[in-house]
């Protein structure tokens, strides 16, 4: 499970610089329990965790800012996904998104 965000480069001012990515995520889980976020850096081709925080049946919102440009891909994509913590695997849980924003800043 995960979001896939395209960031349109081609509207970017040339004279602005990259500052942050910054990412939230809206969501809650039942049974309680903890869930990572992570986000695809492009330049080593593998996952960053973002957070790890442990979410409930009530809607939690988790904020990270990521300062590397490599997050961003060739074409202006940013990558983000989830995975849940669970010492068993075989209970099943519901994982429920309401919203993930990625917006990038620049200066």
């Amino acid at each position: 499970m995960g979001v896939l965000f395209q960031l349109p480069l081609d509207e970017i001012d040339e004279s602005e610089e990259f500052a942050a990515i910054h990412v939230n995520v809206e969501a809650n889980i039942a049974p309680n329990g903890p869930m990572g976020v992570y986000a695809f850096n492009w330049e080593v081709g593998d996952w960053e965790q973002l957070s790890n925080a442990r979410y409930s049946n009530r809607d939690k919102v988790i904020s990270t800012t990521l300062d590397d440009p490599s997050f961003i891909g060739p074409d202006g994509e940013v990558a983000i996904d989830f995975f849940r913590y669970s010492r068993n695997l075989r209970n099943p849980y519901s994982f429920k998104i309401d919203q993930v924003s990625v917006w990038l800043e620049t200066y």
